[in-house]
């Protein structure tokens, strides 16, 4: 309301300076100031006073709440700034880490590589051992079985022979004796069981 009286005591003194500098001149140029200036003048003071005191409310409140969005805005960005910020040097931090780390790790590497190489070969060497100690026992059991085979074809075929030198050296008479006495038994077990 201070501002609207200001801009209105202005306004009129403005006014009366302009009135006052053409009365004390003598300057009468036709301009009506009493029919038509001064009823505008209050026509336009009416009007500023209602459209200030209409809008003074609405213009305060928008104005502040872009005053507030802001604010939130800068405070926003002031936030992503330092959240940016901290993670650039964070960033910077760990790759400096890194590149400080990355003999080391080139040096583990290399190291669990040559242990790596190394298990490999002792087991490389126990597989090929076992290997070996099973082959071998593979080469005494075949050895063994073979024995066997041999020593069953030995004895089948010294049965074979023996067979036939037997049937070679007995003479007639021993096997027609055989054969006469089988036939009584078989007759006589044949009585025997009719009886």
């Amino acid at each position: 309301m201070k501002l609207v009286f200001k801009t209105s005591l202005v306004y009129f003194a403005v006014v009366a300076q302009i009135f006052a500098a053409s009365a004390a001149h003598g300057e009468d140029h036709g301009i009506p100031w009493s029919a038509l200036i001064v009823p505008q003048l209050i026509n336009f003071t009416i009007f500023f006073v209602a459209l200030v005191f209409l809008l003074r409310k609405p213009v305060k409140e928008f104005f502040a709440r872009k005053g507030a969005e802001f604010n939130s805005a800068v405070t926003k960005a002031a936030e992503l700034k330092q959240n940016a910020e901290k993670a650039h040097a964070e960033i910077k931090t760990r790759l400096a880490g890194l590149e400080k780390n990355a003999e080391t790790s080139r040096k583990e590497a290399t190291k669990e590589s040559a242990e790596l190489k190394l298990r490999l070969i002792k087991e490389a060497q126990e597989a090929a051992v076992k290997a070996a100690s099973e082959s071998e026992k593979g080469i005494f059991f075949e050895h063994e079985r073979a024995i066997a085979a041999l020593r069953t074809e030995l004895v089948t075929n010294s049965i074979k022979v023996a067979q036939e030198q037997v049937r070679a050296g007995a003479d007639a008479a021993v096997l027609s004796g055989l054969q006469k006495g089988f036939g009584q038994k078989a007759v006589s077990a044949h009585r025997g069981a009719q009886l």
